[in-house]
């Protein structure tokens, strides 16, 4: 069984004990992981603040154009996100167009048009690898549905709590119609990575979208029609290079 790559995280915030608050609900918390993004982000632009001075001042000359290097900094820095949350696709194909970018400009190598387009095959193979073996689950428990490199259709039915469906190079289609929520409320959490989600929902429900997305997009289907007493279905979690479809029955 497959064991998600584990972190350790340091906690910086304190409740009114001093003791560690990590998991309260109502704080948050700084990851040193996120604080190196951040020092890292931060380097890269006053090196390019310090090159652009330099450059208005005589003492370098710039041989590329201003606009490019803004574009080749903004690729780096969110394909430097990307790995450092595990969005292997992003890292790949943003280095990839990094390449394509400085190659197009006479930086350096010099690809013809063949050699660029196996470069993306490299990156999409290179994604594939990268995420079956450092692959970071959201959620590393129980999961209700999970489709790898395949297709799963799951029914609830009765009383719904929480249900997380995990879909990666797959899809899954989840139907709601005879679940009822518990205490008129119910949470979904989605873990989907290249992958499609497609969710069946009572169209009287409440549906609360808290997804984070990158490179996905998320699609309703028919018209919900709530009312004030309409039980509410949240949903959070991560679809990246993927897609979400809510359909309402």
């Amino acid at each position: 069984m497959e064991k998600p790559l584990k972190l350790k995280v340091a906690c910086d915030c304190k409740d009114g004990n001093g003791e560690s608050s990590c998991c309260s609900k109502d704080k948050k918390c700084r990851r040193p992981i996120n604080i190196i993004f951040r020092v890292i982000c931060g380097l890269i632009f006053i090196t390019a603040a310090t090159l652009v001075l330099l450059n208005i001042f005589g003492a370098i000359t710039l041989t590329v154009n201003i606009g490019i290097l803004v574009a080749i900094l903004t690729l780096g820095i969110v394909a430097i996100y990307s790995a450092f949350h595990f969005f292997w696709g992003g890292l790949f194909f943003l280095s990839a167009a990094i390449v394509t970018i400085m190659n197009a400009n006479g930086l350096v190598f010099d690809l013809d048009g063949q050699a660029i387009g196996n470069l993306y095959i490299a990156a999409a193979l290179l994604t594939v690898a990268f995420h079956v073996i450092f692959r970071k689950r959201i959620f590393p428990h129980s999961r209700d549905a999970d489709a790898n490199f395949g297709a799963t259709v799951k029914y609830f039915e009765d009383e719904l709590d929480t249900a997380t469906l995990d879909c990666n190079f797959g899809s899954v289609k989840a139907y709601f119609e005879n679940a009822k929520p518990k205490n008129g409320e119910a949470t979904i959490k989605l873990d989907c990575n290249f992958g499609g989600i497609e969710l069946y929902i009572p169209k009287t429900w409440r549906v609360i979208d808290k997804t984070h997305s990158s490179f996905a997009g998320v699609e309703e289907k028919n018209h919900p029609a709530p009312t004030k007493d309409s039980p509410t279905l949240t949903l959070t979690g991560e679809i990246n290079f993927g897609g979400l479809t809510i359909i309402y029955v």
